[in-house]
């Protein structure tokens, strides 16, 4: 029991100071909000490090399939040298009706499959979605930075603590 007693002497949270309750009850609650505030931070600031990390080795990834998968969106070039071969054969056989005047072109027909298409757009609309949820975790540690570091912005900071205590003296009225 002396042990729990002598803890509870050295904490940091309960205040030995202050003119009268009120004013011990906002330094402890300015106290543990900031430790809460500071967890949270901390919590979701690793989380955002790792979505961003997470999201930079699936673009990386997804970016070589992508390049991987471009070459299907062209023609087969080597189709269009077996056809111009093959109307050269003709006209040196001396078939030159079968030859034709005009050399073939077999990319003028050619379209990319539908499955094709498919593939290349969910792999585009991952892609941006991979890069969406990265700027979103550069955005939130950049919001988190601002929030950890309040001298950049002390307004904000006074205004926060102004709404809770307005909260807090709303709840008293109500509840005293």
């Amino acid at each position: 029991m002396k042990e729990v007693l002598e803890v509870l002497k050295e904490s940091t949270i309960a205040s030995k100071t202050g003119k009268d309750q009120w004013s011990r009850f906002w330094g402890v609650y300015k106290r543990v909000a900031e430790e809460h505030d500071n967890e949270f931070l901390e919590r979701y600031t690793s989380d955002m490090n790792i979505v961003l990390i997470f999201s930079g080795i699936f673009s990386a990834v997804g970016t070589s399939f992508i390049v991987a998968m471009e070459s299907d969106f062209s023609p087969d070039p080597s189709d269009t040298t077996n056809a111009l071969l093959k109307q050269l054969v003709q006209i040196g056989l001396g078939n030159l009706a079968e030859a034709g005047s005009v050399p073939v072109d077999p990319a003028s027909g050619w379209s990319p499959t539908a499955s094709t298409l498919w593939v290349q757009t969910i792999a585009y609309g991952s892609l941006s979605m991979s890069l969406l949820a990265a700027f979103g975790a550069v955005l939130g540690n950049a919001v988190a930075r601002v929030l950890q570091v309040q001298q950049i912005w002390p307004w904000l900071a006074g205004a926060a603590r102004e709404a809770q205590a307005r909260a807090v003296r709303r709840h008293r009225d109500m509840v005293f």
